[in-house]
This record gives structure tokens, C-alpha cells and sequence, in this order.
């Protein structure tokens, strides 16, 4: 790169932008099936991790609906996550219930068969074209 125009450090900038992203995400997909495993000492690490979202593992989402324990767990997690900053993405979500109580506790990105089976990138696409084209107009014009 020609450090000396704004051209290429504006370019150089960007991709540092992008690996670092990629770093990021790396990171946050091997944190995520480990949360349950992780010391005090791994969870004050995370205030210096270069992330910006935790996915929760399974194991602490499946009975959020159904376990007062699991309730306050997940809402202790979740809190602990947002005072870092950091989005929470709860891994897992089957039921409506369980959606209802992650809202609750202040969890609002979910992934799992509640939304969608598993599907190819075909599939997927295919499915989101589907989604897109039943939004009302009006609504559709307010998710920007």
C-alpha cells in the first residue's frame, strides 16, 4: 500500500476493519459453546476480548421456560454480557415460551427451529424472499 494517499489508508483502514471483524467472529462462534464452562477468571477476560456479541449456548437457553434456576441464570448471564457492552444471541430457541422469557431478561436476537429448520443457503434465501414478500408495505418500510 502508498501509505502516503488517503486512498489507501482509508482502504488499509478497511481492511484491518474486516480482519478484525473476521477475528472477531472466529472468537465469538468458539465462545459461544463454552460459556458454561468458563471461569470468574475467563469472564473478566471478556471485558478486553475485541467482541461485540455472545452467543448462549443451548444448554442455557433449552429450559428458560420451564426452570425458575434456569430463569435466573439466564438473566444473571445476559446481564453480565450487557454491562460489558456486548449483544446477546440466545442459541437454541425452540418455543415461543422460551422467546417470551429472553425478551424478558433482556435478550432480543434468538437463533433456532422456533424461526426455521436448518437449511442450505439456497434454501435459506429462498425462505427470506418468501418473508420479505409477506411484510406488509408499511412495515417493510420501517425496517431500514
Amino acid at each position: 500500500y502508498d501509505f502516503e494517499s488517503q486512498e489507501a489508508s482509508r482502504r488499509f483502514e478497511e481492511l484491518m476493519d474486516r480482519l478484525r471483524q473476521q477475528l472477531a467472529n472466529q472468537l465469538f462462534e468458539q465462545m459461544s459453546g463454552a460459556m458454561q464452562q468458563m471461569t470468574p477468571e475467563d469472564l473478566a477476560r471478556m471485558k478486553d476480548m475485541p467482541i461485540d456479541r455472545v452467543k448462549l449456548d443451548r444448554s442455557l437457553t433449552v429450559d428458560v421456560d420451564t426452570s425458575e434456576n434456569a430463569r435466573t441464570i439466564i438473566a444473571a448471564v445476559i446481564h453480565l454480557i450487557h454491562g460489558l457492552g456486548l449483544e446477546v444471541i440466545a442459541e437454541g430457541v425452540e418455543r415461543k415460551a422460551q422467546i417470551e422469557v429472553l425478551r424478558a431478561v433482556g435478550c432480543n436476537t434468538f437463533q433456532g427451529h422456533a424461526f426455521a429448520e436448518a437449511m442450505t443457503e439456497e434454501a435459506f434465501f429462498a425462505w427470506l424472499a418468501e418473508r420479505k414478500d409477506a411484510q406488509p408495505s408499511a412495515e417493510r418500510s420501517t425496517r431500514a
